[in-house]
Formats: structure tokens, sequence, C-alpha cells
């Protein structure tokens, strides 16, 4: 099977942005994945769906964070633009948070927006549940 996506590598050589997806790993956020998981038998985990889309989505990478701080908004996904250098990554813009992604509906708008519009720099996700001061 061929792909068209480059070679992974711990920095982007070209400096070229890559659109990061940070999946919280906190103890809360897993819980409720896991919760939501159990409920929706014969149906994919969110978080299995999502990294496979981050995986078949160009200039794309995904990272599994410790906990990211607002636990009251359920499953969290940090989204956003960033190059990496030196294996340190720069956010080119403030990071967008998606809120209840263990939700399948919202699982399922952030995985469009990841395949779909993601493909662009300037498109921003629509509505995607950002937090206040984030």
């Amino acid at each position: 099977m061929t792909t068209n996506r480059p070679p992974r590598s711990a920095d982007t050589a070209d400096n070229a942005p890559l659109l990061v997806v940070a999946v919280c790993g906190g103890q809360r956020c897993r819980a409720l994945r896991a919760l939501q998981d159990d409920r929706s038998p014969g149906t994919p985990p969110s978080s299995l769906v999502i990294s496979e889309t981050v995986r078949s989505t160009r200039r794309s990478v995904m990272l599994s964070t410790d906990c990211l701080g607002p636990c009251a908004h359920g499953a969290l996904v940090t989204v956003g633009w960033a190059t990496m250098k030196d294996h340190t990554l720069a956010w080119l813009a403030a990071p967008t948070y998606w809120e209840s992604t263990e939700t399948p509906q919202r699982a399922t708008t952030l995985i469009e927006w990841i395949s779909t519009a993601a493909s662009v720099l300037a498109t921003g996700p629509a509505n995607p549940g950002k937090l206040a001061g984030r």
C-alpha cells in the first residue's frame, strides 16, 4: 500500500507547517473516552479513528499529552498549525481546543475537519468549542 505522506522525522526540514493534533492523555480524558467506547459497542474508539485520520492526512502529526487542564470540558484535543525545529514545537498561532471529543458527534466533526479543511493553513475549524481564555 502506498501513501502520499512524506517520511516522518523529528523536524520539518523545509520548516513547512504541520497540523498538530494533541490528544489529552490525562486521567479524566482517558476515562471519558473509555466510558464512551464501552457505550458504543461495534463502533471504533474515537481516539483510534482520530489517529487513523491524522495518519492519512498530509503534513499532520498526532501527539499524546499529559493533562491539558480544563477537565470540566470533557475529553480535550488541541489542534493547530506549528513548525518543528530541534525537537521543539513552535505554534504559528494559538491552537484551538476541541472539547467533549469523546462524544461521537464531536469526534466526527473533528475528524471531518482534519481530513478536509485542514489541508488549507488559513482555514480554521468552524465552531470547535474553543475554551474561553485559551
